[in-house]
């Protein structure tokens, strides 16, 4: 799990396992490789490499593919 605040910085705090989040439903929009969104100030890219998303203000964020997370 990560935790991204507002300017983008992320930090992937311990979790015990019955409050990890569970998984999306239905209705969530899927990007295909090459389509990016925006929400809530961050801009995010999906890629065969995984996601990266970006806060608007600062251009600081994260990245997200089964290797892990880290920063984009």
């Amino acid at each position: 799990m990560a935790k991204v605040d507002p300017s983008g910085n992320v930090t992937q705090p311990c979790i015990p396992e019955n409050e990890l989040p569970e998984a999306a439903s239905g209705d969530v929009t899927i990007l295909d490789y090459g389509e990016q969104t925006k929400a809530y100030g961050f801009t995010c890219l999906s890629a065969q490499s995984g996601m990266k998303c970006v806060a608007d203000s600062t251009s600081t964020g994260f990245s997200i593919a089964k290797a892990g997370i880290g920063e984009a």
